[in-house]
């Protein structure tokens, strides 16, 4: 059978229908240039800023840079700004005839604030606006926010270590009431006072008296002392060395408790800024001359295959019908 499709030269097919093509080009063009305008497109203006951590400390196995973003994403932030800049109005959101006005408000919010972790592991924000000096007043707020979020955190933290600590030590110095109750016990009721240097006078003293043939009576007495120092002398050691445990603990609990309180009235920042957000001069969107370009060529694409295929059935129909 016959093929009835001709080889198509697209210089020839271009030539062919050259002017059509021309008028193409100007109309879509135009189009794209006029409907790419502010009247139909609302120009958008980016802010941004570069942020470092900086006195993060991290709840598990992120790293500061992942938790200053999860903190950017946070919805105490998010309806800070919504709130402070009165973005229900500024985005045009109607609660009274929207029926999900809240759901509306923070889609267009993720769309136009947008946080991102660079290679460098700093932390980039970028908030699009159709008011610049807006756009850069929300990142600078949104810094600010953010030092205060992590502040809260950090003293919320501080202040459980604080209340765990406190009754740490409050414990410990019950135990050390305790064992110094027991140690004053054993020194009224058998007169220990420093076992060692007793032990030794009362040792040299009990022999002495033995060789200067004292009475029995002072001997009893000495056999006496000797008995409490050998039957109590261990458990009086043992207490002085547990309470001076609970002493070298109790100082180390009272150190880091005044560390966590002084945490908890600590004014710091949490992030380095870099790069300071500034209003932009010049639109970020959309971009006329993309537009004009993407339409033009697209518009050309279109029609040269539609010009090729009104060809080639044109060739399909003299092939069918010769005569006609």
């Amino acid at each position: 059978m016959e093929n009835n499709f001709k080889t198509i030269s697209l210089p020839a097919l271009i030539w062919k229908w050259r002017i059509h093509l021309l008028v193409i080009v100007f109309v879509s063009g135009a189009g794209a240039y006029i409907f790419s305008g502010p009247q139909f497109i609302k120009p958008m203006f980016k802010s941004d800023a570069i942020l470092y951590p900086s006195n993060l400390i991290p709840y598990s196995t992120e790293s500061p840079t992942e938790q200053m973003l999860q903190l950017l994403q946070s919805s105490d932030i998010r309806d800070s700004i919504v709130s402070r800049f009165g973005l229900m109005k500024h985005y045009e959101i109607d609660p009274a005839t929207n029926k999900f006005p809240r759901t509306k408000l923070y889609n267009i919010y993720a769309d136009n604030v947008k946080f991102s972790q660079t290679e460098y592991e700093s932390v980039r924000i970028e908030v699009w606006d159709s008011d610049p000096e807006l756009a850069a007043k929300m990142v600078a707020e949104i810094i600010r926010l953010l030092n205060i979020k992590a502040r809260e955190l950090q003293r919320e933290k501080s202040r459980e270590i604080v209340v765990i600590g406190q009754k740490q030590l409050d414990a410990k110095a019950r135990e050390i009431d305790s064992l110094s109750a027991q140690l004053r016990e054993i020194t009224d009721k058998y007169n220990i006072i420093d076992y060692q240097a007793q032990v030794s006078a009362i040792t040299r003293s009990y022999y002495r008296a033995l060789a200067d043939k004292k009475s029995p009576a002072a001997l009893e007495e000495m056999r006496s002392a000797m008995k409490n120092l050998r039957e109590q002398g261990e458990r009086f050691n043992a207490l002085r060395e547990m309470i001076d445990r609970a002493n070298a603990h109790y100082n180390d609990i009272k150190i880091a408790l005044e560390n966590s309180k002084k945490d908890v009235e600590k004014e710091l920042s949490y992030s380095n800024t870099v790069a300071y957000p500034l209003p932009e001069e010049k639109k970020s969107y959309p971009s006329r001359l993309l537009i004009v370009i993407v339409t033009v060529i697209s518009s050309l694409v279109i029609a040269i295959l539609f010009m090729a295929a009104s060809d080639n059935l044109a060739s399909i129909k003299s092939a069918i019908n010769p005569g006609k």
